[in-house]
This record gives C-alpha cells, sequence and structure tokens, in this order.
C-alpha cells in the first residue's frame, strides 16, 4: 500500500547509510508510474497500516477535508478487498496529490511531507525493521504532535486526534515500542537529513492542516531537550511495549 499510494508519488530515490535512513540519493522524476490495485489485496495488514498512516499524515498537515474523505474507510483490521480496497488506495493517492502538485521537487512546500519521519526514521533505524516504515511514522507523528503542544501550538484537542485516528482507526499499538531509550532516539535522530546546524529539524503542527514556517522552508529548530521531553511523555503517558511483543495486528 506505501508503495503504491505514497512511495510512488515521490521524486526522492535514497539508500540508507550506517547511521540513519535516506542518507544518500537524488531527486528523479518518472515518466509513468503504474500500480496493480489487485497486488494490495494480498498485503498482511501491518502493510496496509503503512500507506494509511500517510494518508493520515496528509491530511493532518495539509488538508481536514482529506481525512473526512478517509476515515469512514479506517477499521483497525483494514480487511477491505476488492472495489473497496481500490477506492481506498484512490482516496490515499489524492490525500498527497495537492501537495505534490504544489512542490514537485519537494525541496519547498514538499518538505511537510516529512512530518513525524524525523522521529520515525530515527526509530525504524534503531529497531533495525522491527517496526515497518508506517508502523514507526505513527510514532513519529505522535511524538511530532506532543513536541508540538510542548512548544505552545497544538492543544490537546489535536493531540488527542492523532492518538484517535493512528490508534483506534487505523490499529496502531499505543504503546511506544519497546527497546528504543529516549536518549538512543534523539541520538538517532541527529543523523536526520534534514539536519544544518546544531539542532534537530523537523516538521511540526501550527495546527490540523497547516505545518509551522518560521524560517521559511516548513522546517523548525528543535532544541534536543525538547524532542527528549516529547518522547518521555509519551512513553509515560503510553507505556512501552512488552519486549518481544508484536504491534496491533
Amino acid at each position: 500500500m506505501t508503495g503504491q499510494t505514497d512511495g510512488v508519488l515521490s521524486n526522492k530515490q535514497a539508500i540508507n547509510g550506517k547511521t540513519g535512513k535516506n542518507q544518500f540519493g537524488l531527486y528523479h522524476a518518472p515518466l509513468f508510474a503504474w500500480g496493480d490495485a489487485r497486488y494490495l489485496e494480498t498485503e498482511p495488514t501491518a502493510a496496509r497500516r503503512g500507506g494509511v498512516v500517510e494518508g493520515v499524515k496528509n491530511g493532518l498537515i495539509h488538508d481536514p477535508s482529506a481525512l473526512a474523505a478517509l476515515e469512514p474507510l479506517l477499521e483497525p483490521t483494514l480487511s477491505h478487498s476488492g472495489a473497496a480496497l481500490a477506492d481506498l488506495a484512490l482516496r490515499l493517492i489524492r490525500s498527497k496529490l495537492p501537495i505534490i502538485e504544489r512542490d514537485p521537487t519537494e525541496r519547498g512546500y514538499g518538505l511537510v511531507l516529512e512530518y513525524g519521519h524525523t522521529f520515525g526514521h530515527a526509530l525504524e533505524f534503531l529497531l533495525a525493521g522491527r517496526l515497518l516504515h508506517g508502523e514507526a511514522v505513527g510514532v513519529g507523528m505522535r511524538l511530532a504532535a506532543r513536541l508540538s503542544r510542548r512548544l505552545g501550538h497544538l492543544d490537546d484537542a489535536a493531540v488527542a486526534l492523532h492518538d484517535r485516528l493512528l490508534i483506534e482507526r487505523v490499529g496502531l499499538s499505543p504503546r511506544f515500542p519497546a527497546g528504543v531509550s529516549p536518549g538512543d532516539l534523539v541520538r538517532a535522530m541527529r543523523a536526520d537529513n534534514k539536519r544544518t546546524g546544531a539542532e534537530l529539524r523537523c516538521v511540526l503542527l501550527e495546527r490540523v492542516g497547516r505545518c509551522l514556517n518560521p524560517q521559511g522552508d516548513w522546517l523548525v529548530d528543535v532544541r534536543e531537550e525538547d524532542a527528549l521531553a516529547a518522547v518521555c511523555e509519551l512513553m509515560e503517558e503510553a507505556g512501552v511495549e512488552e519486549a518481544g511483543v508484536e504491534g496491533a495486528g
């Protein structure tokens, strides 16, 4: 699902390095993209969730009406088949297209698509595949929402919306993944490919449907201690998965 509804709508081509994800690569626009929706019927639930998480993200960062269109198709087992699954995929694609049309290079406004990814890539790297990309980004968005609230931007209702959509509707585990300490996570975030100086750089929400843009590049300088506090907050609030126990679904 992620490949057909999210990855295919990106010009980024990258590989991982020893210290993090997507550290080497280039931008290359395809001449044509094709996908077979019947393939989606063969995917396990966790793989379907990845694409749905990215669609939820698109609504949170750009267009809340996309969330309203998507939510009726969401339920934790994501047990769609046939036409319903194809319809879900089409709605996910439509949630991202306006962002890509506004910035096909993904170097300006398109950077908002990185919401949740600074935390998420670090989690994905540290857990070495135990979390799929979409699952890690889902946790990353919950962390980013708490960081935005800590910095005085989002309110409690917006943070609760993240949790409701990602846990109750998409079916992600409510708990923080086992095997990652707050300190390790923040240290892994230092290798993020958006970082240009001493501080972390994250996409954060000003409100649902709009990202912060204090410096004109849609990225926010974040102190490591604030990122660390957001991680500790989620771990304390949600608890940690038991070691060796998979997430929901």
